[in-house]
């Protein structure tokens, strides 16, 4: 009975690491999390190699400086919605240093976002409000925004959602998100802690078959343990965000 323990003692070990990473996988559940993206500015009009003879106007007012045009790209990067109830103050793109806004150009969207909305009311202060009903999880929306000024202003997303500290600047959209690296670093993790308890095992001639057995099970149960942390994390954001669900 002990040496089939012994000899199946790796494949237990293998077993209950692919159970921790099962249960890291499924635990892994963000909160709704507003994110956006600025891109890179696209100059239209160069004042510097703009002849005198050529005037640019803008609403019957002569428009001076460069134009240029950048891409607001912003998500739901949870895994839960924002609902339209969770937005506690008003979302707004902010263009700073007096700058102004001549166009507001809503170039892409997802149909899944509900009842999406740009409000222009204070484009002149270099504000942009933005609404909607419900925003799901990697539906994205894109603005393009062409204004006089300075090229590399800075853009903010400005407003508040509940139970989440700030809104993040983050990289373009992706459809993987961070899943590919966490999948990776938590298999790298079982290797290390496999090969590492292996050695142990290895150097100490005095370990007994059951003493080995108990090591390893122990291996995997402490695998378990940091899926299930990562499931409690994530459980805690849920009720957070929308209370204990009722039966």
């Amino acid at each position: 009975m002990l040496e089939n323990i012994k000899k199946y003692k790796f494949i237990i070990s293998i077993v209950f690491g692919l159970l921790g990473i099962y249960i890291g996988i499924i635990g892994y559940i963000k909160a709704p999390e507003l994110t956006y993206y600025v891109g890179k500015p696209t100059l239209i009009i160069d004042s510097k190699k703009t002849t005198k003879d050529i005037v640019i106007q803008y609403k019957n007012q002569k428009v001076t400086g460069n134009i240029t045009a950048r891409t607001i790209t912003i998500w739901n990067d949870g895994e839960l919605s924002i609902k339209k109830e969770s937005i506690i103050s008003a979302l707004e793109l902010n263009l700073l240093n007096d700058t102004k806004i001549l166009q507001v150009i809503l170039s892409s969207a997802s149909n899944r976002i509900k009842n999406l909305r740009i409000n222009e009311d204070q484009i002149e202060l270099g504000i942009i409000g933005i609404d909607f009903d419900i925003l799901e999880p990697d539906q994205p929306f894109s603005l393009d925004i062409i204004y006089s000024g300075d090229p590399s202003v800075e853009i903010n997303l400005n407003g508040t959602i509940e139970y989440q500290t700030e809104i993040n600047r983050s990289q373009p959209f992706s459809e993987t998100g961070y899943f590919p690296y966490l999948l990776m670093a938590y298999i790298v993790f079982v290797i290390i802690i496999t090969r590492i308890i292996k050695k142990l095992l290895d150097k100490d001639p005095t370990n007994t078959t059951e003493k080995k057995l108990r090591i390893a099970l122990l291996t995997g149960i402490f695998t378990c343990l940091m899926g299930i942390i990562i499931v409690g994390y994530g459980s805690i954001s849920l009720f957070m965000n929308y209370g204990v669900p009722s039966v």
